[in-house]
């Protein structure tokens, strides 16, 4: 079900007029609450499709990401490694001010922890499925998106995933709306 709105999603959002955009982004992930106590900081990143609909200043979302956070080792056994990992799909809105934005978004996580011993090449992993979302803010300079977003997923029976992440994207422009004075007048 999720699938099926995320891809609608993509299809109705290529329809609109206004700014599309293609970004690539890394991050620096700051485990915060119960998984601070479990991980390490980890890092990741992102591939985002951005389409404007209605004004210039407005854009819906679809990304797809992936970002893993090292255990820390008082979990660990001697010889073994092991880290956190989620792989998330995510329909979001974008609005902007001038340069700065606000990012909800929602979708699907699969998270897993991925353990190694260095004795054998056989490793353990363990997957499961959650709601996910998030919700960012930043900074738009030309190509480059300067962000903060914390990140949360819901956990039933166990303590939740959440986590804030830095992060740099770098936007290419599919297509621009030529802007007009209309435009010009709701930026202020």
């Amino acid at each position: 079900m999720v699938a099926v709105l995320f891809f609608c999603n993509v299809f109705v959002a290529r329809a609109q007029k206004g700014n599309n955009e293609l970004q690539i982004a890394g991050q620096l992930s700051f485990p915060i609450g119960d998984l601070a106590e479990l991980a390490k900081r980890g890092h990741g990143f992102s591939a985002k499709g951005l389409w404007g609909v209605g004004k210039a200043s407005q854009q819906i979302t679809t990304e797809v990401g992936y970002s893993f956070l090292n255990l820390k080792d008082k979990w660990l056994t001697d010889g073994v490694s092991a880290y956190y990992g989620g792989f998330v799909l995510y329909s979001g809105y974008r609005y902007k001010w001038q340069n700065f934005f606000v990012e909800p978004q929602a979708g699907v996580a699969f998270y897993s922890i991925d353990g190694f011993n260095s004795l054998t090449v056989n490793g353990i992993e363990e997957t499961k499925t959650y709601f996910d979302w998030a919700l960012g803010t930043g900074y738009s300079l030309g190509h480059l998106d300067l962000a903060i977003r914390y990140q949360s997923a819901q956990v039933k029976n166990s303590k939740d995933i959440n986590f804030i992440a830095l992060r740099l994207g770098y936007k290419f422009f599919i297509s621009q709306k030529a802007k007009t004075a209309n435009d010009e007048a709701d930026r202020f």
